[in-house]
Formats: C-alpha cells, structure tokens, sequence
C-alpha cells in the first residue's frame, strides 16, 4: 500500500472518532503506511491563523516524512490526502487553497523534494441535504468555496490538487442501491475511498493513474470483499466447535440411569457402606503392645519378703498403701490419653487414606462417564448427574452411620469378664465407685507381723484348749478311735492352724481382691477410652462422607464454571488488514442492504465424515455431533495411551476450557474438507455464479446525488492481498455546480474572505495573469493588495 499522509481539516466528532478508530484498526502492518493529522479545531481568518496552521502542517509533515523514511518506505511521491466537509467553517476557510499551500511549503518538510513528486488528493464531503439549509449566507459560502475549487482546477489543473473527490450521502438517483447514510456510514464510505485509492501494491497503477493524468474532479462509489483461507478454515473449525461446545454444555444431554448404573459400578470394588469402612477406619487397632497388668511397680519393702525391715511400716502401710488410689487415678489418666492419642491417630490416619483413595475414585468419573458410556452422554450433564447420584448416595449412607460403642481399644483375655461387667452395668462400675472400693480394702489390710503374733498366740490357745478338751471327752462322749493314738500330730496342726488360715486363704484372698478391683478398674476406663474413641469414630465417619460430598459439590461447582467459561473465541472473520463496514465486507458472510454476496453459504461450507458419511456442518443431527464429542474423549485417550487421563478428559477435569476447544482443533483439523484457495481471485473463480457479484457493484455504485451524472465508466477492479477493490467512477468535466449544489445565487459576489484571496492568488496572481474571476463574475483586487499577499507567501511572513 502507498504511505500517505492524512490531513483531517474535521467535520462532526462522531465522524472524527469513527475514522480514527479504524484507521486504528489496519492491520500492524499497514498501520505504519498511514498517517494521521487532525486540525478541525484550526481556524483561518487572516494572515496570522494562515501562518499558524502551515507552521503545524510543517511540522507533523516532517513527523510523517521521517517515519515514512525509517521504517524503510521508498517514496517516489509523497502521497497526501486532504480530507474536508464544505460545512464546516475551516474547510470553507482552507480547503479549496490548501493544496497550493502544501506545495509551496514542501521544501520546508522535505529536505530531498527535487528528487520527490508529490500527489495531493482532495476528498471532499458535501451534504445531500445542504441545498435545504435555512441560512442563505451558510449556503453562500459553501457556494464560493466550491467556486473556487472550480476556478483553482480551470487554471491550474493536476498542479493544483492532483485529483478532487467529491462525496455525498447518498448514490446518483439511477443506482440509488443505500439510502441517506448517517454519519458513521458516510465515514465508512470516507474510509473505503482511502482505502480503494491508496491500497495499492508496489509498481502498480493506482485508480487514477488509469482513468487519468491531467486532474480532476470526481464522483466516486467504492467497496470491496476479502476472503483469508486461514481464517476461512478457522471460521469452520470455529462452527463445529460452536455445534460440539453447545451439545457438550446442553444441561439435558444426560441419562439419569446410565448415571445410577455408573455409581453403581464405581463402588463394586471399594464399596462406601458404613460398616466396612468402620473396619477400614480401625485397621491397626489390633494390639496395645502396653502390658496393662502392670499398673504399678511393685512394694518396696514387701508386707511378707521384707516382714522385718525396720521401714516396713512407714514406707508400706503409711506411704505406699494410702497412697495407692492416687497413683491408681493417675496411671488410669495416662493410660486414657496414651490409649486416646495412639488410637485416634490411627482412625485418623486411616480416614485420610480412605478418603484420599476415594476421592482419587470420585475423580475417576471423568473417565468413567466419558469412555464407559453410550457417547451419546459424553456431556457435561452426564458426568454432573453422575457427581449428583453419588452426592445422594453417600448422604444416604452418612445418615445410617449409628453411635455404637467399639472396641478400639483390644481388651485382652484376663480382662474380659470385668470389661463385660463393666459394658452390662456401667453405673455400678464407675473409677469412683472402683477407686471406693479399693480403698476401703485397703484399709483392712492386715500388718502382717501382728497378724503372724496372733496366729502364734491362737495356735497356743487352740492346743491347750482343745487337747485336754479331747482328753475329758474321749472315749467317754466321743469316741476318737485311732485319731486319740496320734495326740502328737494334732499339737502342730492346731498350733499352725490360724497360721494357715490368715496367711494362705485371708491374706491370700485381700491381694487377689485388691488385684481384681485393680483389673476392673482399668476395664472401667478401657471402656471408657472405647467410648471416646467410638464417638471420634463416628465424627470421622461423618467428617469422611462430608468430605466426599464436598468434593462432589467442589466437582460441580467446578463443571458449572467450567460450563460458563467454555465458549468458543469468534473467529475475527470480519478484522484483517481493513476493518469490516458497510462497505467492506467478508466475501462468505457479507450482505448488503439485505442481500447475500454468496446467496448459498453451504457451498464453501465444510464437511466432516461422520460413520464413513460426509455431512455438512449446518446438516448435522443431534446424535452426529454426540457421536463426533465422544470420539474427541477416545481418540485422545488412543493418542496419549490408555492408562493415561489425559487430553481431553483431563482438560474437562481441570476445567480448562481453552485447552478443551484446543483438543477439538487438534482431532478434528485435517477431519474437515470445504471449498477454499489461498487467494480471493482464485476463491471468485471457485464459487463462480455463487457469488453475487452485482451486489458488490451496488455498494461500488457512484455516490453523489447533486452534483454526479450516471457512470458510462467501466469499473476499476483491483485484488489486494486478500482483498478484492472495486471502484465506480465519473469525471465531473464541468466542475461542481455550485449554485445548484447549494441552491442559491451568486449573480452578486459576497465580499472576498481570505480563503477567497489565496484562490484567485494560486489561480491568476501566481500565472501572471491579473483578470480575476470567480463564479463566472470579474474581480477587481488592487495589484498592490496581490503584492503584498505574494510577499507574505515567498516570505513566510503569513
């Protein structure tokens, strides 16, 4: 394309805007090509103004010049466009000169101008409705200044502006193909000129190097189409993916049965129920590896061994024994919080494991539903139904969790005779109650020296009492037969009798009730170290079922987003190198005032083979592009090896939606055939009576109602790149017919405004030729005035 250099002298903002906004959007290639200068706030009433406004132009245009030059451009001719609206007042004071101006001023902006020509278009816009305009002064001056341009283009032709084009807002009333266009359109229309005049490939003619070389005034209409193959094959991909994003995100594509029967089939092997898991929670519950005997270390002194130890009674019977029930309550406390720590570490352990094993089982869903089912489920419906079946399941299955007491904690076989009393009546078996009773056993524990005087002293008592008893009795009363002979044995045995009482059953029988109340004591608190962590159980049965939940809720949270975040990028069909408007539109999509340039848009559609069947996309049935999404989850698997979840099963997972479109892309690319080219010309030939071409001379139709005569001019058709130009074009040989143009009288000239000076200055002074004329009409200006105008100019004293 040609760089040239845009001088806006400005018309509404609106219009402004829109022409900044998409000269904004060429293409990052172009961009550079083309320069912008806005100066519509300027005003031009005088010498000074004038001066004020080139000295701006000087210097954006050196701006403009030198970055031309480094971003490496050759320039044969300096290409500028001055664009203008004859309503504004800086276009009347400026416009018809202002060429002339530039000219003068290029040596001042180009340093190397002998070697450089340069080419000054003018695009001027003049309303339809301007002839309407109440005030007969406005219209007036619009009046004079397009008499001027007439005068300049007499006198001076191409030395002038190199070419001027006149525009309106509506077509010449013989290919009347848009109505009025409002003012985005009209800058659309603006935009659309520049770009068929200046879109130009290196070496190549441009329009008016064609149709003429000697200036000019002209009525223009243009328009143009593009194609792009590589966005045309991502418009299709765009539109299957679009056809599987929305079945995939269709919240009634599922089967609440296929969903039962995956739950069903996901908990075969690791099934969730309340009772087996229990027993998964007290894996390694087995043992205590504590021997529970050993309450206490042994006495020291011992009440028998030690019988003589002078610190027997103090350290025994004072210290040891009174204080047998505290030490007794404390063991029992480190026990229970040994018991408690180890035990519920281990059901804690065991939950994390389990939960970790099933929510690694939860996360296979994903693969479950998208490679086990029917594909026709092979949505995201499918695997929330799946997700929101075992959500159900497991609170089911949570709420028949019961309390129950457990034993956690092994009791071990001497033990479970108390522990089973313990379980039968807890009320009577409480530590209070237990620690009572040992004590108060305690307490009539015997010293075992006194209790060994009184059986000596008994012992004696029973020999001399019952031997002579024995004596006065038999044989008279009783009769002892032969026992009466053995009188020697009975001594020793009635003397060791109280002996053998107290020590071997009495003392005998108090340690073993000490040591069994002992026992049941520590049942007692095993029981009550199983309750506890029966209770713990039960909080982590129900903290593992709401952790399974929860991450079902986190999966659905997950999908629900995943739903609303998967949406297809619009593929910029319509943003290549120039913005899309009315007036350039897409050769696959684009309309004109209601028509189609392709009237059958499937005929560059693609196809895609759905069970060995070629069917176009806009054909596609609800089962076919079920059946395509199914084979994007298994054709993925097959790439990446099926013990892996990866592609995009994993991408659904991750809730990556763009690395789910992706996947689609990546499976189905080389799958889709349609009619393209790598050129728009060659594409034109392709699609043939396809193309409603006509149409695109409808939009390319010569614009301009008031001032335009029908075109008998073949139009100009260029390729661009991707682009396809066309341009309609009439030559205004009479020039522009002011009066009827702006429906007023110029049989009396208006006094001559500065702008008018400079044209009849650029139009006779500067040819030598003094008779000044304007609108058909004599003007006498003092020759002084012209000198002195010419001073200026030559000075640069403006």
């Amino acid at each position: 394309m040609l760089p040239l250099w845009i001088i806006d002298l400005g018309s509404s903002a609106t219009s402004t805007t829109r022409l900044q906004n998409l000269l904004t959007k060429l293409g990052d290639k172009q961009k550079p090509y083309w320069h912008y200068c806005y100066v519509g706030k300027e005003e031009v009433t005088d010498a000074e103004s004038c001066r004020a406004l080139i000295e701006k132009l000087v210097e954006d245009g050196r701006e403009c010049y030198n970055t031309f030059i480094r971003e490496g451009y050759k320039l044969s001719n300096f290409h500028i466009a001055i664009l203008g609206d004859a309503e504004t007042k800086l276009t009347q004071q400026v416009f018809a000169p202002l060429a002339d101006l530039v000219r003068d001023n290029l040596p001042r902006i180009v340093a190397d101008h002998a070697n450089l020509g340069v080419d000054i278009t003018g695009i001027l816009f003049i309303s339809n409705t301007i002839n309407q305009i109440d005030d007969t002064k406005e219209r007036t001056k619009v009046a004079m200044m397009l008499e001027s341009l007439n005068t300049l283009y007499e006198q001076l032709g191409a030395r002038h502006y190199s070419h001027l084009v006149a525009y309106q807002d509506v077509q010449y009333k013989g290919v009347r193909f848009y109505p009025g266009l409002d003012t985005e359109q009209r800058t659309d229309l603006l935009f659309q000129i520049l770009t068929n005049l200046f879109f130009v490939k290196a070496g190549e003619e441009t329009l008016f190097d064609k149709i003429s070389n000697n200036g000019g005034i002209y009525s223009l209409g243009a328009a143009s189409i593009y194609y792009n193959s590589v966005q045309h094959s991502a418009y299709e991909m765009q539109k299957l993916q679009k056809l599987l994003i929305e079945e995939f995100k269709n919240t009634e594509n599922y089967s609440q049965e296929h969903a039962e029967d995956d739950v069903r089939e996901l908990f075969k092997s690791d099934v969730v129920k309340p009772d087996e898991i229990t027993s998964r929670f007290r894996e390694g519950c087995n043992s205590v590896d504590i021997d529970l005997r050993k309450l206490e270390g042994d006495a020291n002194p011992h009440p028998v061994w030690d019988l003589f130890c002078s610190d027997l009674i103090p350290l025994y019977y004072k210290k040891y024994l009174r204080f047998m029930p505290a030490r007794l309550r404390r063991f029992m406390q480190s026990l229970s919080y040994i018991l408690l720590t180890r035990f519920s570490g281990i059901i804690r352990k065991n939950r994390e494991k389990a939960k970790e094993s099933f929510i690694s089982l939860l996360h296979g869903i994903y693969c479950k539903v998208f490679l086990d089912n029917d594909p026709k489920n092979d949505t995201i419906a499918q695997v929330e139904a799946v997700y929101k079946t075992t959500k159900d399941y497991l609170q089911k299955k949570r709420s028949e969790v019961s309390r129950e007491v457990y034993e956690i904690v092994p009791v071990p076989a001497y033990l479970r005779n108390d522990y089973d009393h313990c379980v039968a009546d807890e009320e009577a078996n409480t530590q209070a109650k237990s620690l009572d009773e040992i004590r108060k056993n305690l307490r009539r524990e015997p010293i075992v020296l006194a209790l060994l005087v009184r059986c000596f002293l008994l012992g004696i008592l029973l020999v001399f009492t019952v031997i002579p008893v024995l004596r006065v009795v038999s044989p008279n009363v009783i009769n002892l037969g032969e026992i009466a002979t053995i009188e020697w044995l009975w001594i020793p045995i009635l003397f060791l009798l109280p002996l053998i009482i107290e020590f071997f059953i009495g003392l005998r029988r108090h340690y073993a009730r000490i040591k069994r109340l002992k026992y049941r004591l520590l049942a007692i608190n095993i029981l009550a170290a199983n309750k506890r962590l029966s209770s713990l159980l039960y909080d982590e049965l129900c903290t593992f079922y709401d952790s399974l939940v929860e991450e079902c809720d986190k999966q659905l949270v997950r999908l629900s987003t995943f739903r609303k975040e998967l949406n297809v990028t619009e593929v910029a069909m319509d943003e290549g190198v120039v913005p899309q408007t009315m007036f350039n539109q897409p050769l696959l999509t684009g309309t004109f005032c209601g028509e189609k340039l392709l009237e059958d848009e499937t005929v560059a559609e693609a196809e895609i083979n759905v069970i060995d069947k070629k069917v176009r996309l806009s054909q596609l049935k609800k089962d076919d592009i079920l059946l395509l999404l199914g084979n994007v989850f298994r054709i993925t698997i097959s790439r990446n090896g099926e013990n892996e979840q990866s592609g995009a099963i994993e991408a659904v997972e991750k809730a990556d939606s763009a690395g789910f479109i992706s996947i689609i892309k990546d499976v189905y690319d080389s799958e889709l055939s349609f009619l393209k080219d790598d050129s728009i010309e060659g594409m034109i030939a392709q699609l043939g009576k396809n193309i409603n071409m006509s149409l695109l001379e409808k939009m390319a139709g010569v614009n301009g109602m008031l001032f335009s005569v029908p075109s008998n001019n073949k139009p100009d058709m260029r390729f661009f790149g991707d682009y396809a130009l066309l341009t309609c074009w009439q030559k205004l040989t009479a020039g522009i017919q002011s009066q009827d143009v702006c429906n007023c009288s110029l049989n009396t000239l208006p006094e001559l405004t500065f702008a008018d000076r400079l044209s009849l200055y650029y139009g006779f002074y500067r040819n030598k030729d003094l008779a000044y004329s304007l609108a058909g009409k004599s003007i006498e200006i003092p020759k002084d005035e012209m000198n002195k105008l010419d001073k200026q100019l030559k000075e640069g004293k403006l």
